[in-house]
């Protein structure tokens, strides 16, 4: 029979999408918070536009040729590969916020072009980007005086005629930039700390549509939240923590641990089998792993600290073999598992253990228990 939902701090709300194993020797040292099919409620809409009345009022636009046209609905285009184009809209006054829009390249004139959004613009020649480049590559930019930094960047592949989601979280000195719902791009830079959003198309013709201000950060609500957690160490939880972002006693400052960032700040890699996989999570050095496509294995691959393991798109399976957080010689402290689906999993799916904390397990799923193996529910040990 489930348990209750009780607030965070309570115990762990059981459920049949997800195995995670807390071992009760670990029970005592663990912080951590469990989000299944999860997104914040809480976010409040700056703005948004669907373009859906016909217009783009309110927008201000510099180069290019934009125009409201039909594409499936509504949506905004523009149509020069001629230019270095960019609309604006928004409030100057705004600091701390998120911007996704739905992005489509029609055509790039040259290479090294690139389409995409912007954040804390001050005008058409100062502002962060997050763009797809025709190089192959999505890239976190920063244009100050019509110059062009590259603050960081992965490979991924740009296709003409398609809509890909960006999302440009700007909180702080923080950066992040996601790609169809997955983190892929982290940096910090200070140059910037308020500013309009925008649209951006350097020699490139695109359609952009669904543009959504949030004063939340992470990749946006998909489904309702369910957050559980084990009984709290002293310190305890923020009251409000942001959602989004990993919160419960996977927030706390405690065992030397302030929140749980994974693998934030440290290189992106892309892996899609199980030997890099296990390279990756078991090194003694931070990362964040994006896990894409389906990875099969048999048994369960440990993730020592200091990583974020993340689902790439909604196709990222681990097929047959779990996670492992930890082992008897290294901890799995500081650790971010979001977006993946787990399957046909012979023991559990994560296994949280040797004391491990600060941990967060976040937007993943399982297929139903008839087709898993993993039967049991995510529950406290006795």
């Amino acid at each position: 029979m489930s348990t209750p939902d009780r607030p965070r701090g309570g115990w762990l709300r059981r459920t049949r999408t997800l195995r995670v194993a807390f071992p009760a020797v670990a029970a005592a040292g663990l912080i951590a918070t469990v989000t299944l099919f999860g997104g914040s409620a809480f976010a409040a809409t700056l703005f948004s536009d669907d373009f859906n009345d016909g217009n783009a009022t309110g927008w201000s636009t510099s180069g290019g040729s934009w125009s409201v046209v039909t594409d499936g609905s509504p949506a905004y285009r523009q149509g020069s590969t001629g230019a270095d184009a960019k609309a604006l809209t928004g409030t100057s006054t705004w600091s701390n916020y998120t911007v996704q829009a739905r992005v489509k390249p029609i055509a790039f004139n040259g290479s090294g072009r690139s389409v995409g959004i912007a954040a804390r613009a001050q005008n058409t020649t100062n502002f962060y980007s997050l763009v797809l480049s025709n190089a192959g590559r999505l890239e976190l930019r920063r244009i100050s005086g019509g110059g062009v930094t590259t603050l960081a960047s992965t490979p991924t592949t740009v296709t003409t005629g398609a809509f890909a989601t960006l999302r440009l979280e700007a909180f702080g000195t923080t950066l992040r930039g996601y790609l169809n719902g997955a983190t892929t791009v982290t940096a910090s830079d200070s140059t910037f700390a308020t500013g309009r959003i925008g649209l951006v198309a350097s020699y490139a013709s695109a359609v952009f549509d669904d543009v959504v201000v949030t004063d939340t950060a992470g990749p946006g609500p998909t489904t309702s939240t369910t957050t559980t957690s084990l009984p709290p160490t002293p310190t305890q939880p923020p009251v409000d923590p942001q959602p989004g972002r990993p919160d419960g006693f996977a927030a706390v400052n405690a065992l030397g641990q302030n929140g749980t960032t994974g693998g934030a700040g440290a290189p992106t890699v892309t892996v899609t089998n199980a030997t890099d996989l296990a390279a990756y999570a078991g090194a003694n050095t931070p990362y964040t792993i994006l896990v894409s496509g389906r990875i099969t294995f048999d048994d369960m691959i440990t993730v020592t600290a200091n990583k974020s393991i993340l689902g790439v798109g909604s196709s990222a399976v681990i097929d047959g073999g779990g996670l492992q957080l930890g082992s008897t010689t290294r901890p799995g402290n500081n650790v971010i598992i979001r977006n993946i689906t787990f399957m046909n999993a012979s023991d559990n799916s994560v296994s949280v253990t040797n004391s491990a904390h600060h941990v967060w397990i976040d937007h993943n799923s399982s297929p139903p228990a008839s087709t898993d193996r993993s039967t049991s529910s995510a529950s406290r040990p006795t």
